[in-house]
């Protein structure tokens, strides 16, 4: 709203009056002391017009300012009001709705559960339809005729595939392959083991020829001492020692000859020392046997003694090389068969209880794998006489036997060298 004055013809001012909206503010008056001090400093009427003016017109609008904030007020009580309303209605519907959750979600009596209990019943209804193992359209029924028919089609499949690589008839299957390889490999063993039997019955023809000139007297004036003394002569000079005869000389023991040969050991370092032999072509017991030893070994101031039979029937331990005492051997050499094996091992075991007395804790020797290696050759023996024996009882299974005598033999032989060169390495 605007408040003006109203000018007339004659230049004055009127007295106040609203005309057409409009206010004439001659007539306002105020006795408002520092009102009228600001209207005197003023320099004519028109100015002190226009103050009066504009206080008339801020007094309008300080008016209408408070008609305004009346109403203002009145809007806040108002919306107070509707807050209020606001707040009841919904702690009323909250409640209400409250209920109504409790209603529907109790576990027991709750509608939910109702309808929980509806639709699971009506599921059960319908997985007990799907899976009736009774009923052929089911769908469990048809499950499982799937699963058979798929597990007999894979079966069927399988076996054809296994058949396949399992058909020998087949040449592009493994067990073809395989059957070659089997037939290959087993005929050239078949044919490796004709010739090893081919050459061992010509040895076994060639020794039984032997004994049976021995039986008829080639060799049947030869003493049994000069067989042995053979034998342990090449023996002893695979080791360099030396076997020297001493049957028909007196020993250490006055008018005593016991002590058919001694061989004479040089250790490694440089100690001597001696093993006797007693040759037996007779059966002795074993108190005899050691008591025989014993003496020998004192008359021949050996360190070791061993007791060689003509055969093995006469020695009472039934083995063909056994230790019967310490340093103190029984073993036999067949006269008839000379295989000297057993009498060689015999030497190399009687050798290192012999050198044992004498080595220093400075030598070199191991004796300790020494006497490991002779007690595999021993082994070794047994299991060669035990075939051998085998051989002789039952020709039926020459094959087999004098395949594993010459497979053994072979080892004893790896075991005698390399007995030997730990013996004469170190000196």
């Amino acid at each position: 709203m605007t408040v003006e004055y109203l000018s007339v013809a004659d230049g004055t001012r009127p007295t106040g009056r609203i005309a057409d909206g409009r206010v004439d503010a001659d007539n306002v008056w105020t006795a408002d002391r520092d009102f009228i001090l600001e209207a005197e400093e003023l320099d004519d009427a028109t100015a002190i017009g226009v103050i009066c003016q504009d206080a008339f017109a801020l007094g309008v609008s300080v008016r209408g300012f408070v008609v305004k904030s009346s109403e203002l007020s009145s809007i806040e009580a108002e919306l107070s009001r509707f807050e209020d309303r606001v707040e009841s209605v919904t702690e009323t519907a909250m409640a209400a709705i409250t209920d109504e959750m409790e209603r529907i979600t109790q576990p027991e009596s709750g509608v939910l559960a109702g309808a929980v209990a509806k639709e699971m019943a009506g599921l059960r209804d319908v997985v007990d339809e799907a899976f009736d193992e009774n009923d052929k359209s089911s769908a469990l029924s048809r499950i499982e005729s799937a699963v058979e028919i798929a597990n007999e089609e894979m079966l069927i499949a399988a076996s054809a595939s296994i058949r396949g690589l399992l058909d020998s008839t087949n040449p592009e299957s493994p067990m073809s392959a395989l059957r070659s390889s089997i037939v290959t490999d087993l005929q050239r063993d078949l044919d490796h083991l004709a010739g090893s039997m081919s050459e061992m019955k010509e040895v076994l023809q060639i020794r039984d020829a032997v004994a049976d000139e021995a039986e008829k007297g080639t060799q049947k004036g030869v003493a049994f001492e000069m067989i042995v003394a053979g034998s342990l002569s090449d023996a002893a000079a695979a080791t360099g020692d030396s076997v020297t005869a001493t049957g028909t000389d007196a020993g250490a023991i006055p008018n005593s000859k016991v002590g058919d040969l001694v061989a004479n050991v040089t250790s490694p370092s440089g100690g001597t020392t001696a093993v006797v032999f007693e040759c037996k072509d007779r059966k002795l017991s074993a108190k005899k046997i050691r008591e025989e030893l014993n003496t020998a070994i004192e008359n021949r101031q050996a360190q070791a003694g061993v007791m060689v039979f003509a055969s093995e029937d006469q020695t009472p331990y039934g083995a063909p090389l056994i230790r019967i005492g310490s340093g103190l051997y029984s073993v036999v050499l067949d006269k008839n068969q000379i295989d000297d094996l057993a009498l060689k091992v015999a030497y190399q075991m009687a050798r290192a209880d012999a050198m044992a007395t004498t080595v220093d804790s400075s030598a070199e020797v191991d004796l300790g794998m020494v006497a490991e290696r002779l007690g595999e050759a021993r082994g070794k023996l047994n299991e060669v006489t035990r075939v051998k024996q085998g051989i002789g009882k039952a020709r039926a299974g020459l094959d087999q036997a004098e395949t594993a005598v010459v497979g053994m033999r072979a080892a004893l032989e790896e075991l005698l060298s390399a007995v030997t060169e730990e013996l004469t390495g170190a000196s």
